[in-house]
C-alpha cells in the first residue's frame, strides 16, 4: 500500500493508495465476499494463487519479462 510504514512505498507508482484498498476491503466485506474468512484486494490475487495457477507469469510481472 502506499504509506510511509516502509520507506519507499508512498511514492512508489505501483502500490495501491490506501483510500482504494480501504474502500474495497470495506466493500468486500459490506458484500459478504469474504471466503474462509480472507480478504484478498483484486490485485493481490495473482499472488495468492499463483501456486494453483503457475509460477511463471507472477515472475515475469514481478521481474520484467525477459
Amino acid at each position: 500500500m502506499a504509506t510511509d510504514l516502509m520507506p519507499g512505498h508512498a511514492e512508489n507508482p505501483a502500490s495501491m493508495p490506501l483510500a482504494d484498498y480501504t474502500a474495497e476491503v470495506i466493500g468486500l466485506i459490506e458484500r459478504g465476499e469474504t471466503p474462509r474468512g480472507e480478504i484478498l484486494v483484486e490485485r493481490v490475487k495473482p499472488l495468492r494463487f499463483a501456486e494453483a495457477n503457475g509460477y511463471d507469469a507472477v515472475f515475469e510481472q514481478l521481474n520484467g519479462a525477459h
